[in-house]
C-alpha cells in the first residue's frame, strides 16, 4: 500500500497511509490522527464539543467578534466539556504545529484547563484561546485558568500521543468523578498502548466501512 492510499474516511476525518504510519514510535502523530480521535469520540459524546485542529488555530488567531459568529453554530453553551487541541503555531495558514496539548473547559466548575506534556510550553497559547473561547461558552462569571500538573513525557515525539490520552482521562475521569490522579492514569505505558489501540480501531471501523 503507497503512503497516499486512502485508508478511512469517517464522517469529516481522512486517513491515508501515511497517517497510519505515524502511530508507529518514534514518529509524531498529526493533526489528522487527532482529529480522528475527536470525530470518532464526538459520535459517542453528545455532551461534550471537540473543537477541530483547524478551528483551534482560527479561535487562537482571530479576533473575539469573528469567534463568537464562527462558534455560534456549535451551541457551545449547552455543552458539559470542551475539548480543544493547542499548538505553538503562530501560522494561520497551518493547523499543525511542533508541539500537542490539551485545552478542556468544564462547566461544573466553570474553568479552563490546561494539560501539557512538556514544561508549560504551550500555556501562553492555551491562555490566548480561552480568552477568546469564552465569550462563547456563556458563563455566569469569567472561567478560571489552570496549568494542570500532568505527567510529562519521556522523548521528543510523544506530545500529540499525551494529548489524545489526556482526552480520555478528562471524559473518564474528570467528569466522572473517578478519584484516580492523572498521573496514576496517564503513564509512558499508557500512552505507548493507545498508539497500539489507535491503529487496531482505524482498521476496525475501515473493516466495517469495506463490509457496507
Amino acid at each position: 500500500m503507497s503512503d497516499d492510499a486512502l485508508v478511512l474516511s469517517y464522517y469529516d476525518s481522512v486517513l491515508r497511509q501515511s497517517d497510519v504510519l505515524l502511530l508507529e514510535p518514534p514518529h509524531w502523530i498529526n493533526d489528522r490522527l487527532i482529529g480522528f480521535v475527536f470525530e470518532y469520540e464526538s459520535r459517542r459524546y453528545d455532551y461534550a464539543a471537540f473543537v477541530a485542529a483547524d478551528v483551534a488555530q482560527f479561535i487562537k488567531l482571530s479576533s473575539p467578534n469573528d469567534v463568537t459568529e464562527f462558534m455560534a453554530p456549535l451551541e457551545l453553551s449547552s455543552k458539559e466539556v470542551v475539548l480543544i487541541p493547542v499548538n505553538d503555531n503562530d501560522d494561520a495558514e497551518r493547523s499543525g504545529g511542533v508541539h500537542w496539548s490539551l485545552l478542556s473547559f468544564i462547566r461544573k466548575t466553570n474553568s479552563f484547563c490546561h494539560y501539557d506534556s512538556l514544561l508549560k510550553l504551550n500555556t501562553e497559547q492555551a491562555q490566548r484561546i480561552a480568552d477568546k473561547l469564552r465569550f462563547c461558552l456563556l458563563p455566569d462569571k469569567p472561567p478560571s485558568f489552570q496549568d494542570v500538573d500532568c505527567p510529562q513525557q519521556t522523548n521528543s515525539y510523544d506530545c500529540g500521543m499525551y494529548t489524545i490520552c489526556f482526552v480520555y482521562y478528562v471524559l473518564h475521569h474528570v467528569l466522572e468523578g473517578n478519584e484516580k490522579s492523572l498521573k496514576e492514569v496517564v503513564r509512558p505505558e499508557t500512552v505507548a498502548l493507545k498508539r497500539k489501540e489507535l491503529k487496531e480501531l482505524i482498521s476496525e471501523i475501515s473493516l466495517q466501512y469495506c463490509k457496507q
